[in-house]
């Protein structure tokens, strides 16, 4: 149990690296990132394109709003982290989106803190954002 408590602060290592890449998935299945491997069907989803990064980057901020057990903890020009809070558990996510003004894809990251598996919590929070993210 005292493993479980320290375990559930936010992890290191978060962020954008100087070549443009966020964190590695990890081996477990419990993330998917724009920046996995394209054959790692367990952890890969596509990025998302878009024109304007002004208007991009003020649709993921209203998604996020609406989406809702949301907590932003930094956010500057190309990069965001938000906490996301998961169902009845409560559990902390952590999702990052990098927005790439050269490719303008905005790339992103989502995984537990915790746990194993996440019963492709992560992979449904992904679809249903970009679900939002074009239709709005």
């Amino acid at each position: 149990m005292i493993g479980l408590l320290f375990s559930c602060g936010t992890p290191s290592g978060l962020g954008v690296s100087p070549d443009g890449k966020l964190k590695s998935v990890p081996k477990s299945p419990n993330c998917v990132s724009s920046q996995a491997e394209s054959d790692d069907r367990t952890h890969f989803m596509p990025a998302w394109d878009y024109v304007d990064y002004n208007e991009a980057y003020k649709k993921i901020e209203q998604c996020i709003s609406e989406f809702g057990n949301t907590t932003v903890i930094k956010s500057d020009s190309t990069y965001m982290h938000v906490v996301f809070v998961t169902g009845w558990m409560k559990w902390n996510d952590d999702v990052e989106f990098y927005f790439n003004k050269n490719s303008k894809q905005i790339h992103f990251r989502s995984a537990s803190r915790i746990g194993y598996s996440d019963h492709q919590v992560n992979r449904k929070r992904m679809k249903r954002l970009k679900e939002m993210f074009y239709n709005q």
